[in-house]
């Protein structure tokens, strides 16, 4: 009867956290102890539409109630059998060599996760497969290493063994126990680096896919193509604001950068987001906001650094724009959450 309501439970979730969740169960890991360490807003959440800081609170949850090493890269093991995997995988695996399949997995992953940004580096005779969040806080670093293991383990399996990485560098501390990403890597893992990213020869990404299929591929990229065009279009003011977060980070986050880095003219760029009702303004500013409120809910927050942090030139700037959004000053806002550690009403 109690697996009968786990999986109710499960069934309930909406498709990401209920992958996770399954994957988890094939290691052993209870799905009930892990959905009844989240508070019941983070529950209701996994139930619509999941935004990224709900996932990282089940990952979350899942490492504190499993209190199992390396949860992600043994994931990773399990997840390359699931129905969604193995579809994704057609298009990849239908490549003719490892370096376009590689290509085609980072075109799918901007449709399955926005929140993740996978690009590919060429230097000389070494080359890498980084994965960066578009805002650290909102993503888990277990689901980073689960990918990369994902992309090692695929890449093997499709060169028949012949792909080896030759370092695996993780931003996350070093864990107690790194067997299993030993086991998975095959290679030297460094660990609290500034990148997370699997190094390996530039020869590898000629190396042919034994399932290379060239007419399956010319449709699966078509159909690809259809759905990130379709994609692209209806998520463009979501783009947008993923370009502004990761470009605070960098300290400009000006139309004309966020346009450089779109590959697009500052006014293609409005003009776009004027097609969806919202400006280039109204963006930079809700993103703002959104960093600011989290922000200032850390410990040891204080006002001048977040300031600083979200591109205001002065403190006064940012306590006059805050009060626009939230009604009241950062310092009150930080008073209060921290008292009653909910997000602060309108005075």
């Amino acid at each position: 009867m109690g697996s009968d309501n786990q999986t109710r439970e499960v069934d309930e979730l909406a498709a990401a956290p209920r992958s996770v969740l399954r994957g988890l169960a094939r290691l052993g890991v209870d799905g009930r102890a892990v959905l009844s360490a989240l508070d019941p807003g983070t529950r209701e959440a996994l139930c619509g539409e999941p935004k990224p800081q709900h996932l990282r609170a089940l990952w979350q949850a899942a490492v504190e109630s499993s209190g199992e090493p390396a949860l992600g890269i043994r994931l990773a093991e399990v997840s390359l059998t699931s129905p969604r995997a193995v579809a994704a995988g057609r298009l990849v695996s239908s490549s003719a060599t490892l370096g376009e399949g590689l290509l085609h997995s980072m075109r799918l992953s901007r449709l399955a996760d926005s929140s993740l940004e996978v690009s590919l580096h060429t230097d000389g005779e070494w080359a890498s497969v980084a994965i960066a969040p578009v805002q650290a806080s909102f993503v888990h670093g277990e689901v980073i290493e689960m990918l990369l293991a994902v992309g090692v383990l695929g890449a093997r399996a499709l060169t028949r063994g012949m792909f080896s990485p030759v370092e695996v560098c993780l931003s996350g501390d070093p864990p107690r126990d790194t067997r299993h990403h030993e086991r998975v890597f095959q290679a030297p893992c460094r660990f609290g680096g500034v990148r997370n990213a699997c190094y390996f020869d530039s020869a590898l990404l000629n190396l042919p896919l034994h399932r290379a299929d060239r007419d399956l591929n010319r449709k699966l990229v078509g159909e690809a193509r259809e759905r990130l065009g379709a994609a692209t279009e209806t998520d463009f003011p979501r783009r947008v604001r993923s370009a502004i977060a990761r470009e605070l980070a960098q300290g400009d986050a000006s139309c004309q950068r966020i346009a450089d880095r779109m590959g697009m003219h500052p006014r293609a760029l409005s003009r776009r987001l004027r097609d969806h009702d919202i400006s280039f303004r109204d963006l930079l500013q809700s993103v703002r906001q959104e960093l600011a409120e989290r922000l200032l809910r850390e410990p040891g927050a204080r006002v001048a650094q977040v300031a600083l942090r979200l591109g205001y030139g002065e403190k006064s700037s940012f306590n006059r724009a805050f009060k626009e959004w939230s009604g009241c000053s950062p310092e009150t806002y930080r008073r209060r959450v921290r008292t009653t550690g909910s997000r602060v009403a309108r005075d």
